[in-house]
């Protein structure tokens, strides 16, 4: 069966062929080649988080004057000052526009005077830590949670006697099971009654 075609935007895999044939050196050199443009990757995007967390609370510090120059008038400023997208809409909201003044008056939070390391690496890390997002919950374990069972039904026709040979065999090999549990809960009900 044929590897299904995805989307790559800067690596594309290799083939069924490409993967199973090569020699294993070819691999090797493959994986090396891919696994430091993963690091060169993960660098840059470190870079733009951080990048993005320092725009941001530039902006902010702009956002804190318009604030106290336009106070009770920001989001008529704020669309004049913005302009609006393709669709007519302001281009930045005064959601954003809070956050981002939040960031600015919580920037001590986010980089210590003292010099030390910024507590946050990207601007959701920030918003987290000033209090403007709640920190993510931990999952818990999905199958403590989960029901015992999941049914789902679908018929190609209400009317049995019109489904084809395969259909008919395919539902009651597909079945099967479901009427041994039906009639081990059907058993276990009656005793429990």
């Amino acid at each position: 069966m044929e590897t299904p075609a995805i989307s790559f935007p800067a690596v594309a895999p290799l083939g069924d062929d490409e993967i199973r044939n090569p020699p294993e050196q070819a691999l090797n050199d493959r994986l090396r080649s891919l696994h430091g443009n993963l690091k060169s990757a993960v660098a840059l995007a470190v870079t733009a988080g951080m990048n993005s967390l320092c725009y941001a609370i530039a902006i902010g510090q702009i956002f804190h004057e318009a604030f106290r120059r336009h106070e009770g008038s920001f989001a008529a400023w704020l669309a004049f000052a913005v302009g609006e997208d393709a669709e007519g809409r302001p281009a930045l909201s005064e959601q954003t526009a809070r956050r981002w003044r939040t960031l600015w008056l919580k920037r001590d939070l986010i980089f210590p005077a003292d010099g030390s390391q910024p507590t946050c690496r990207n601007l959701q890390e920030a918003y987290i830590k000033v209090g403007i997002m709640p920190a993510p919950q931990p999952i818990e374990n999905a199958t403590s949670t989960a029901p015992a069972f999941r049914l789902t039904w679908s018929t190609p026709a209400a009317d049995i006697a019109t489904w084809s040979p395969a259909d008919r065999t395919a539902y009651l090999t597909k079945a099967e099971p479901i009427g041994r549990l039906y009639e081990q809960a059907k058993a276990i009900a009656a005793e429990a009654a």
